[in-house]
């Protein structure tokens, strides 16, 4: 078995005998021993000496942020982030590690406008599409909870950006998902109380689902076949009801 507490105190060694050997490598590779043996407050010393020093390291503050989690001290992982953020010029990376730490904590708000931050300080589209994404997929569950409109609508605006951001099939698949649960929420909502505006909401969002669904069939061919088959029997459903309620046209609006 590896040393680690030995290799730890070594590091520890080297740098207090010769300061100039403590770069951000050293210490990112210290904190992970100690995370690997079990320390996580050991890591997060580690990582706190290396952003003392090089405050500007990008990946070393994501790191910090990442061991203070691991550690339980989430408010500190979000306090070091915000300080980062506003810095000049900012480190790299800090958004999408505030998504990360926001997402963790149940906050998929703060997340959500984290990630958006990101994409103006061009970050990585990938990776920001990828916890967005994430972040969607759980206000999306959330939604299939509460059968809320507003619930619903917050996973789309997600999910929407996720697409806008850089598109990729579970993406898609689960826009369509969630604008299928969506429009049946809606369908309910307008049969309940003969809502026009209801009607259209559902109209316009089984085309979200039918516009994404199929494209997307390569990411879960079942899936996306399960709800191809209830697009195709609920689809002609909402115009049906606009003709019984004599409902205007099809320009559609989120609502209720």
């Amino acid at each position: 078995a590896k040393d680690y507490k030995g290799g730890i105190e070594a590091g520890r060694q080297l740098i207090a005998a010769d300061t100039s050997k403590g770069t951000a490598e050293l210490y990112t590779r210290l904190a992970t021993a100690a995370q690997i043996d079990s320390q996580p407050q050991v890591a997060v010393q580690l990582l706190a000496q290396g952003v003392a020093k090089y405050p500007q390291n990008g990946p070393l503050l994501v790191e910090y942020a990442d061991a203070l989690t691991a550690a339980g001290q989430t408010q500190q992982a979000v306090d070091l982030l915000t300080r980062a953020a506003a810095q000049n010029p900012r480190p790299a990376g800090v958004y999408i590690a505030q998504a990360r730490v926001f997402s963790n904590l149940k906050r998929p708000d703060d997340a959500f406008r984290a990630l958006q931050q990101a994409v103006a300080a061009g970050d990585s589209s990938a990776l920001v599409a990828q916890y967005a994404v994430q972040i969607g997929n759980d206000l999306y569950r959330a939604a299939n909870v509460s059968k809320s409109a507003a619930d619903y609508q917050r996973a789309i605006s997600v999910l929407e950006f996720a697409n806008k951001t850089q598109v990729t099939p579970n993406g898609q698949l689960l826009l369509g998902a969630t604008a299928l649960g969506y429009g049946q929420q809606q369908l309910q909502a307008a049969q309940a109380s003969r809502s026009c505006e209801s009607v259209n909401n559902a109209r316009s969002a089984f085309a979200t689902a039918n516009a994404n669904v199929g494209p997307a069939g390569r990411a879960n061919p079942q899936l996306a076949q399960q709800l191809l088959g209830a697009l195709q029997q609920l689809t002609p459903i909402p115009d049906q009801l606009a003709a019984q309620l004599k409902c205007g046209g099809a320009g559609a609006r989120r609502g209720r």
